[in-house]
C-alpha cells in the first residue's frame, strides 16, 4: 500500500522524492534476489547434452574426468610442438670445430691439477644451479666444492631457487664478478637466451647442464640422455615386471622445462604406448608437477585415486621427489607397496623406500663424472682445447648445433642396489642406516 501511495505522490515535493528513492532501492534489491535465486537453482541441477540431470557435485566429478582426457591429448601436442630437437649422434668427430685443438691433458699440471693463470691465480668458474629443493642438487653443490678443491679451481655457486628471473640476475652478477667461464643448470631454459648471448659477447664461455638453453651460443652441453632416462622407466615396467595392462598415472616434471621434460616423457612412453593404443593400458591421469614439487604430486595422486576408486596399478613418476608425494598419499590410504611407483635420481629417501618396497625403482646417474666433465668443458672452452671427454651428440638449440656430452644411467632396485652403488658418491650404509 505504501509503495502504491508513494508512486502516486512521487512528484509532490522533497518528501515524495525521498520516498521514491527508497522504493526504487527496495525494488532493486527484490529484483537482485529473484535473479540470484534463479541462478542458484540453475547451478544446483543442470542438464547434460544427453538429457541426463546432474547435481553440482556430479558436475565437479565429471569436470575432473574431462580434464584428464584433455591432458592426454592437448598437452601431448603442446609438448611435442615445443620440445627441443632430439640429439644427433656425431658420426665424424674430425669435422667438429674442436677437432684440431690441443688435447685437454696437455694443459694440466704434472700432478693432474688445473693450470694457474699467468698471474698465479686459480681459474674461477661461476655456477648457477636451479634449486637445492631436491637432494641430488644439494649433493651436487657439495661435490662441486670438493672437486674444485681437489683439482685446483675456484667455484662460485649461485642457487636460483626455481626462479627464472633470479637466475638471470645471478648470471649477470657472475659475469660482473669476472669469472672465467660459467656453467648453468637452467631452471627455465626458454628464458636464458638473451642473458647468455650477452655473457658470450663479453668473451665468457657458457656451458650448460641437463636443460639446454635455447637461441643462444652455448659452448658445450652435458647431460644424461633424456630419452634414455624415460625409456628406463617403461622398460622396467613392461619388460622387467611384465606389466602390460591396468590403470596408469603419468606424473611429469615442470611443463616450462621444454628441453628435458618432453624428451623424458617420450622415453617413458616408448614401451607403454603400444598397450595404450590397444586399450590394455588406460592412462587415467597425466599431469605436470610445477617445480617438480612433491605437493603437486600429492594433489594429482589424490585425484587419480578418487577417479579410480583407489585402483591405480602403476604411477610413472619423473623423479624421486614426485614419487615421494605419490607414496605419501598411498601411505595415508594404506596402499603403499600395492602399486608400482617409479622414480629417478637415487635420492637417499628414495633408496630407503626402494628397500622398504614402497617405491619400486629409481635411476642412478653418476653426477661425480658429470661435475668433472662440466668443469673440464668450462676450462676447455676458455683455453681453446678439446673437451676432456669428447662430445658424442649435437643438439640444435635454435642458435646452432651444440656439442653435447651425453652420459648413461642405470636402474636401481632392491636386488642390484649394493652392486651398482658400492663405488659411487653414495654411502649406502649411511643412507640405509637413517631408516633404522
Amino acid at each position: 500500500m505504501e509503495i502504491r501511495q508513494c508512486l502516486e505522490r512521487g512528484g509532490s515535493g522533497m518528501k515524495g522524492k525521498q520516498k521514491m528513492l527508497r522504493v526504487t532501492a527496495v525494488l532493486s534489491v527484490l529484483l537482485l534476489l529473484i535473479m540470484t535465486g534463479c541462478a542458484g537453482k540453475e547451478q544446483e541441477k543442470s542438464v547434460l547434452q544427453d538429457g541426463t540431470s546432474v547435481t553440482g557435485e556430479e558436475q565437479k566429478g565429471q569436470a575432473v574426468q574431462e580434464n584428464v582426457g584433455e591432458v592426454d591429448t592437448e598437452a601431448k601436442e603442446e609438448e611435442s610442438a615445443e620440445s627441443a630437437p632430439d640429439p644427433v649422434p656425431i658420426e665424424d668427430p674430425s669435422a667438429m670445430p674442436y677437432a684440431d685443438m690441443p688435447e685437454f691433458d696437455s694443459i694440466l699440471q704434472p700432478d693432474g691439477k688445473w693450470p694457474l693463470k699467468e698471474n698465479g691465480e686459480k681459474y674461477k668458474i661461476g655456477m648457477s644451479i636451479p634449486t637445492i629443493q631436491e637432494e641430488i642438487w644439494q649433493i651436487q653443490q657439495t661435490l662441486i666444492q670438493e672437486d674444485a678443491e681437489k683439482r685446483g679451481y675456484e667455484a662460485v655457486i649461485q642457487v636460483a631457487d626455481n626462479d627464472a628471473d633470479r637466475q638471470i640476475q645471478q648470471l649477470q652478477s657472475l659475469a660482473a664478478q669476472g669469472v672465467d667461464a660459467i656453467w648453468v643448470g637452467a631452471h627455465d631454459a626458454s628464458t636464458l637466451g638473451p642473458v647468455i648471448t650477452e655473457i658470450a659477447d663479453m668473451g665468457i664461455p657458457v656451458v650448460s647442464q641437463t636443460r639446454l638453453p635455447v637461441d643462444c651460443p652455448v659452448a658445450y652441453h652435458c647431460n644424461t640422455d633424456n630419452t634414455v632416462l624415460g625409456t628406463l622407466h617403461s622398460e622396467y615396467i613392461v619388460h622387467t615386471l611384465g606389466i602390460t595392462s591396468g590403470n596408469f598415472v603419468i606424473l611429469k616434471g615442470d611443463a616450462r622445462q621444454i628441453t628435458d621434460v618432453p624428451q623424458i616423457y617420450a622415453g617413458m612412453m616408448t614401451e607403454i604406448q603400444p598397450y595404450v593404443d590397444s586399450g590394455d593400458i588406460k592412462i587415467v591421469l597425466e599431469q605436470n608437477c610445477t617445480d617438480w614439487k612433491a605437493e603437486e604430486a600429492m594433489k594429482h595422486a589424490e585425484s587419480a585415486l578418487t577417479l579410480t576408486n583407489n585402483e591405480v596399478d602403476v604411477f610413472v613418476c619423473m623423479n624421486d621427489g614426485i614419487a615421494s608425494g605419490v607414496i605419501a598419499v598411498l601411505e595415508q590410504k594404506g596402499l603403499a607397496g600395492k602399486a608400482i611407483v617409479t622414480g629417478m635420481d637415487s635420492e637417499g629417501a628414495a633408496l630407503r623406500r626402494v628397500m622398504a618396497g614402497t617405491q619400486s625403482m629409481t635411476i642412478y646417474k653418476d653426477i661425480t663424472q658429470m661435475i668433472q666433465e662440466l668443469a673440464n668443458s668450462c676450462l676447455a672452452a676458455k683455453l681453446g682445447v678439446k673437451p676432456h671427454l669428447e662430445p658424442n651428440y649435437t643438439v640444435d638449440n635454435g642458435y646452432g648445433k651444440i656439442p653435447t656430452i651425453s652420459m648413461g644411467a642405470q636402474i636401481i632396485t632392491k636386488d642390484n642396489m649394493n652392486d651398482i652403488l658400492k663405488d659411487s658418491y653414495i654411502n649406502l650404509d649411511e643412507v640405509l642406516a637413517d631408516s633404522k
